[in-house]
């Protein structure tokens, strides 16, 4: 989940809260945001939706080894022009 904006990082909490696993990105760090949520527990990985595709399955190879596979994406990227 990205968690540039306050609607990813309110759900990744939750999610935590819950007690289920998050692989929170961000386009880069540190950031004081995934830094709470890394010390909530969550894992944390740099993430830039503009990237190459190639980059883009480097990344999604880390999460899922991470935690063995990934149930659940939230895609929560946006832009402002």
């Amino acid at each position: 989940m990205s968690i540039r904006s306050g609607l990813g990082f309110q759900l990744s909490l939750a999610v935590l809260k819950r007690g289920d696993k998050v692989i929170a990105t961000a386009r880069s760090a540190p950031n004081e945001k995934l830094e709470e949520l890394k010390a909530k527990g969550a894992d944390i990985l740099i993430l830039d939706v503009t990237s190459s595709l190639e980059t883009l399955h480097e990344t999604a190879k880390r999460a899922v080894a991470i935690h063995g596979r990934v149930d659940v994406l939230v895609n929560n990227a946006g832009t402002a022009s």
